[in-house]
């Protein structure tokens, strides 16, 4: 039989982009953009431009058409136009999506194709191929019609986070720099708030609902926590994030508020070998801790924790363009780092039997004794010091973090000398001085590092 095949391809509008960033260098604070989510849900959509009246096919005659409609089978976006109408199919989340085209001769359905494409927020354009096959055909004529639909993606900001007018209050107070960057699950829901659990989506370990104000929440413990913005504090602007002075230096920025909560390492033994090496349960490298944090897998003294693999603060927080632009980190956990900025010989004689000479190489990170006791971004070691005081988030108290007051501990990745089973904290008064166990579970303060 004789295959035809006629392809179409359809213009496109193109998108606006999903963000919107500061005017300048100097934080100019008079276009600030929305919450994120509403702009995502009015500007990524599928834009395209139905078949018109003109041309003809074997067995299918775009002219017989009298409308057409279009659908998003994941979700209730549903479009009907007129032959040769542009229209759009919004959507909220970047992903993968099943589109569904039907044309119609009055009411029957005389035509009909779908195929799944892919949004996301970056540069270019996805295209995808959607065939519209006749309900009924002759059986001597084998011919396709085949409509190219070009799908544009909004495209990467050159900054791609929000940066907080001069003057915006912190853990520094107004005269330090504060960004916003990344979502995640904070604050427990008002009570005006109704959550509709009907729609839904997964992120990570969690299922985010929608809420009438039109966050997302996720649910613990059956309440629900609103999906906001992480706030940060920019350190420094010329952090040696590889441990290579002749490389640009990178901005540090280190979380405004405790985000999470969770068992260090929930192995079981104190200490466990692996590859006939010891490992102690205060070992960074080996910490739940970290596997949270970055989404890695967690090797236990029994077996490989896979609970928060490719689901920890790095992927539900960040879309895969925002992870692309964090750097990744030289990490060290050695004596020097266990030790206070500028006297790596104060404590134990700069000797520490759970240091560990292992570089590590992540995104996300808990600082060190060495790095938040830094004089350049904090007060020196063994001071109380309100720039290094957090609170914890409604979502990060509910699962246990250790609270003095309105101010909770926070753990560091440096281990104490004095046990396999103890951290170096930071305490409810901004001391970096404190030692504790993590028994009952460690609240995380997440940095990392970006242009």
């Amino acid at each position: 039989m004789k295959k035809i095949k006629l392809l179409a391809a359809m213009a496109m509008l193109a998108l606006l982009s999903v963000f919107s960033g500061c005017n300048n260098a100097a934080f100019n604070s008079d276009n600030q953009k929305e919450e994120r989510s509403a702009e995502m849900s009015e500007e990524m959509a599928f834009v395209f431009k139905f078949p018109g009246p003109n041309g003809r096919t074997a067995y299918y005659d775009p002219s017989e058409a009298t409308k057409y409609t279009a659908q998003i089978l994941e979700t209730d976006a549903f479009v009907e136009g007129n032959p040769g109408q542009t229209v759009s199919l919004k959507v909220q989340d970047e992903g993968i999506y099943t589109i569904n085209v039907k044309a119609y001769k009055d009411s029957i359905l005389i035509a009909e194709g779908q195929e799944t494409a892919e949004i996301k927020r970056g540069n270019g354009r996805v295209k995808v191929k959607i065939r519209l096959i006749p309900k009924e055909k002759p059986d001597d004529i084998d011919v396709d019609l085949e409509f190219e639909w070009v799908i544009p993606t909004p495209s990467v900001p050159d900054t791609p986070y929000e940066v907080l007018p001069a003057g915006t209050n912190g853990t520094a107070g107004p005269n330090a720099t504060y960004v916003l960057f990344g979502e995640y699950p904070q604050s427990l829901k008002d009570d005006s708030v109704t959550v509709d659990e009907s729609v839904t989506k997964y992120c990570g370990s969690y299922i985010y609902c929608k809420g009438s104000d039109g966050a997302w929440y996720a649910t613990y413990e059956r309440k629900y926590y609103k999906v906001e913005p992480v706030k940060w504090r920019v350190l420094t602007t010329d952090f040696d994030h590889d441990g290579n002075s002749s490389t640009p230096g990178k901005k540090l920025l280190l979380a405004e508020i405790a985000i999470a909560n969770c068992e260090f390492y929930n192995g079981g033994n104190d200490r466990y070998t692996e590859n006939g090496e010891l490992i102690y349960k205060n070992n960074y490298e080996y910490s739940y801790a970290r596997a949270l944090l970055n989404g890695l897998l967690h090797p236990t003294s029994t077996v490989m924790d896979k609970s928060a693999y490719n689901s920890g603060f790095l992927q539900m927080a960040f879309t895969e363009s925002e992870q692309a632009l964090i750097a990744t980190t030289t990490l060290l956990n050695n004596a020097v780092h266990s030790n206070p900025d500028g006297s790596p010989n104060a404590l134990e004689n700069g000797v520490n039997q759970y240091a560990s000479n292992e570089v590590m190489f992540d995104k996300i990170f808990l600082l060190s004794l060495k790095e938040v006791s830094n004089t350049e971004y904090f007060d020196m070691y063994g001071r109380p010091d309100s720039k290094r005081v957090r609170k914890a988030s409604d979502l990060a108290r509910a699962q246990g973090a250790r609270m003095n007051g309105e101010n909770c501990f926070w753990a560091l990745r440096s281990p104490a000398p004095n046990s396999a089973t103890w951290l170096r904290l930071v305490g409810n008064d901004g001391r970096a001085s404190t030692t504790g166990t993590f028994y009952s579970g460690v609240t995380l303060v997440p940095a990392l590092c970006i242009d």
